[in-house]
Order: C-alpha cells, then sequence, then structure tokens
C-alpha cells in the first residue's frame, strides 16, 4: 500500500469506541485482538482497529 493512501478509505478507533459502535463487549475485542483473529493493534499501550468508511 502507498504512503497516504490508508487514511482515505479507513478510520482508525479506538477498540472502546469500535465496542459501542457495534455494540459487542469491550472485554471480548479485547481477547480476540489479542488473539489476532481481528485486524487490530496496539499503538501506546492502545487497542486500535482500522475500519472502513
Amino acid at each position: 500500500m502507498k504512503k497516504g493512501i490508508f487514511p482515505y478509505f479507513f478510520t482508525v478507533l479506538t477498540l472502546v469506541d469500535y465496542a459501542k459502535k457495534k455494540k459487542i463487549s469491550h472485554s471480548n475485542l479485547i481477547n480476540k485482538a489479542n488473539r489476532q483473529t481481528i485486524e487490530a493493534f496496539l499503538e501506546k499501550g492502545v487497542w486500535k482497529i482500522g475500519v472502513k468508511k
């Protein structure tokens, strides 16, 4: 992927905000992120996820 394209197609949310939006428990998403069954990443101690706009 070319540099600078990511922001145009995706928005980066914290897992807390994503959990509220999708009505999924935060602890469930943390477990999925640790098992890498969702495409989340850890940045400065905060779990985040990229979602399509």
